[in-house]
């Protein structure tokens, strides 16, 4: 299974809109399922990146991602110094529990995250506790647990990979005490 990326453009945006109705993803996606709200929330003209996710060449989900510094509201929760926001959803329901979760996550951190971001102290994402797979997709891609905190729709679990160095040593600079800091409260939307 090859999992490659590219940016969302307007001929995605049915497609992601279709998604956004499958009951998988609405249950922690509560956003419009129109093209129109795609295009508003998710086109290119704000600090996120958002981009298609495929599965040998087959659409399967989307996956953005942003500076947390960028969203003042996200940084002052997570408050980890050169950290990027990650939000993803898997949307053919015939890829759910397949082990595609842990892939893209590990994937998208190798091909995208360290190249546009090479700077990048570390990954962060915050699911819905009650969310068990999608935290349990996390921990598998090797994002710890850091602390529980409140969100529009409930307790969120801040997820954490901290990255390397190129020699495989943790930089010396980030923090290690995960579960001192927090995450913003918001929905997903293209502009966290």
């Amino acid at each position: 299974m090859s999992i490659s990326f590219r940016p969302l453009e307007p001929a995605d945006y049915q497609q992601f809109a279709d998604w956004l109705s499958e009951p998988h993803v609405a249950r922690w996606w509560r956003e419009p399922p129109t093209v129109e709200h795609v295009a508003k929330d998710y086109g290119p003209h704000n600090d996120t990146d958002v981009f298609m996710a495929f599965s040998d060449r087959k659409p399967l989900g989307v996956i953005q991602s942003y500076w947390a510094e960028a969203y003042p509201e996200h940084y002052e929760t997570v408050q980890l110094p050169g950290s990027i926001g990650v939000d993803l959803l898997i949307g053919d329901p015939a890829m759910i529990g397949r082990g595609y979760g842990p892939r893209l996550l590990r994937e998208f951190v190798e091909q995208v995250v360290r190249m546009r971001y090479p700077e990048a102290t570390a990954v962060v994402s915050d699911p819905e506790v009650k969310n068990s797979a999608s935290v349990r997709a996390f921990e598998k891609a090797g994002f710890t647990k850091g602390a529980v905190v409140p969100g529009d729709d409930g307790p969120e679990q801040l997820m954490v990979l901290p990255l390397t160095n190129l020699d495989g040593h943790p930089d010396p600079q980030q923090p290690t005490d995960h579960t001192q800091h927090n995450t913003r409260t918001r929905e997903h939307t293209g502009a966290p």
